[in-house]
């Protein structure tokens, strides 16, 4: 099992590590605040608050509120869904609402000694400007997956290196159209207190004006 992680991990980073290049470059801070009330050892609700600024941090990108359950399905695998309603500035200086669902599965498992690995599978279904276009109510369906190395240390920090693929399920053509790479790191401060930070590079590929993003991220995350 641990050789089949890691023959996966390479081929995965060898993937990404040649799709298309992007044009054009913009500078974001994501910040993102939750809470999770556990309710047994298995299940939990997790409320998230999250805003974003781009165009190299001179506006407001989106924000989004997110209401998601948890569920731990045995000791390495875990489950949950989520519904979340988001406001996102197109070309124009106004921001169109958006609704997403989405349902995921993650393993996670000791590669070596305080070394981890973990594969999550989400599936999302969104609408955009559902009261303003005609093809608000055609969703935009999307497949992703994310590989997350992670080191947990002694001292309540944990490093850890992830990439992603976003891949969009079309009726006609279903294609990757983004990629992201993250350099991060968790601190927990107590059971109740914890804090991310991260930095992550994404590009958007198969699309007609491409965007790479230079993304630093903070979040703060509060359990009882």
């Amino acid at each position: 099992m641990i050789r089949y992680i890691k023959r996966s991990l390479i081929l995965w980073l060898f993937y990404t590590s040649f799709t298309a290049i992007s044009q054009q470059d913009d500078a974001r801070i994501w910040l993102k605040a939750s809470v999770e009330k556990k309710f047994t050892q298995k299940l939990s609700m997790e409320l998230v608050a999250c805003t974003r600024i781009g165009e190299n941090y001179s506006r407001m990108e989106s924000y989004f509120g997110s209401l998601g359950l948890n569920y731990k399905i045995r000791k390495h695998l875990k489950c949950g869904l989520s519904y979340r309603h988001s406001a996102k500035r197109e070309i124009t200086p106004f921001f169109f609402e958006r609704n997403r669902g989405s349902v995921w599965f993650s393993y996670k498992n000791k590669l070596y000694k305080r070394l981890y690995f973990e594969n999550r599978l989400l599936y999302q279904k969104q609408y955009s400007a559902m009261t303003t276009s005609e093809k608000g109510y055609v969703p935009s369906n999307y497949l992703r997956n994310k590989l997350e190395l992670s080191l947990n240390l002694k001292k309540k920090y944990s490093p850890y290196v992830a990439t992603e693929l976003y891949y969009q399920v079309k009726y006609q053509k279903s294609e990757i159209n983004r990629v992201r790479y993250t350099l991060g790191c968790n601190y927990d401060f107590d059971k109740h207190h914890k804090i991310s930070i991260y930095y992550m590079f994404q590009r958007e590929v198969n699309e007609p004006d491409p965007v790479r993003s230079y993304i630093t991220g903070l979040e703060y995350k509060y359990t009882f």
